[in-house]
């Protein structure tokens, strides 16, 4: 058996994968089960252990789930047994301007996925066309997309002080 000095490190500690990066933790306001599981099913098929899903089947606990935990992005549909249209990206907006919103329908309307975008939304994805890696491109694009709009704010605003 080969011996090392103390204080030597052996080829194996020298050679150790940095960890996991951790799991996107993404809210999915959803109050359709058969639509939930295909949304957790997308995510999970496009690389498992990368997101982390957290469900919420109305407003209300969607709204209750972001004062208690942090979340990396937001998945919501707009009809709702509490909430319809714009009225739930308004109200998840006040209570999360800083996570990234995405926003799930049925309906496949450029006009309202503009307006959605409009309104505060980083995108506007039609539930019909969901598939593993384009949701996950759409979840990661959202969040980068979020992370540059916020370091331009900053910049403006540092910029109107000076």
């Amino acid at each position: 058996m080969p011996t090392t000095k103390p204080g030597a490190r052996s080829s194996a500690t020298e050679h150790r994968q940095s960890p996991p990066p951790a799991a996107i933790r993404v809210l999915v306001l959803e109050d359709n089960p058969a639509d939930l599981e295909l949304i957790r099913r997308a995510l999970q098929h496009a690389k498992p252990g990368l997101f982390k899903v957290t469900a919420a089947g109305r407003l209300s606990q969607a709204l209750d789930l972001l004062a208690r935990a942090p979340f990396e992005a937001i998945l919501a549909d707009l009809r709702l047994p509490d909430s319809d249209g714009f009225e739930t990206i308004l109200k998840l907006r006040a209570q999360s301007p800083d996570v990234p919103l995405l926003v799930l329908t049925g309906v496949d309307d450029e006009s309202i996925g503009l307006a959605a975008m409009q309104e505060g939304a980083q995108d506007f994805i039609f539930k019909g066309a969901l598939g593993g890696q384009s949701l996950a491109r759409a979840v990661r694009y959202a969040m980068e997309r979020h992370r540059l709009e916020a370091s331009l704010k900053q910049a403006n605003e540092r910029l109107e002080r000076e």
